[in-house]
């Protein structure tokens, strides 16, 4: 009997794990696929991180598009608490699909609540790409993908890699 009950305890750690899988702790391979609209996504080192997303409201991820200096910012925010977020930008210098390298007039930034020390900006020269590949002007959509990597005031360094946005809304300025 005992015998029995032994060989039934693998089978059903098996079927469990089958049904009900593990948590998600690493970015899906294609991370665009279960995006929302209006989202953007990334690794920053090597952890999974996604905009938070407020059903039927938002993606958690916006642009500004600002006519007359012909840039535009794209942005996402992930809440982690109600005085606390992180916030992921791409600052592009033109607008339109292609890819442009980041660096001196195009950045990428990483944020992580209010403190200097606490924000990572891409300085220097060929620091990361972003590859713009849905520019829609009569939608006012945009979509790619991007990465980076960026130094805090205290010279430590983010990684940000396999970004994506994914039909993120812009309004103009």
């Amino acid at each position: 009997m005992i015998q029995r009950r032994l060989l039934f305890f693998p089978i059903f750690i098996s079927a469990s794990l089958f049904f009900f899988g593990c948590n998600q702790t690493t970015a899906p391979t294609d991370p665009s696929a279960s995006m929302p609209d209006g989202s953007m996504s990334a690794t920053i080192d090597g952890s999974y991180w996604q905009s938070t997303s407020i059903p039927l409201i938002s993606g958690g991820a916006a642009a500004i598009r600002k006519v007359s200096a012909g840039t535009i910012s794209i942005g996402g925010t992930k809440i982690l608490s109600t005085s606390d977020a992180q916030v992921l930008t791409v600052n592009l210098s033109r607008y339109g699909t292609g890819t442009d390298t980041l660096g001196i007039s195009n950045q990428g930034t990483y944020s992580i609540g209010k403190q200097q020390d606490q924000t990572w900006v891409s300085v220097g020269l060929n620091t990361g790409t972003v590859n713009v590949t849905k520019y829609d002007t009569l939608n006012k959509l945009i979509s790619g993908t991007f990465n980076f990597t960026a130094t805090n005031s205290t010279l430590t360094t983010k990684t940000v890699s396999s970004g994506v946005f994914k039909n993120v809304t812009w309004k103009d300025q």
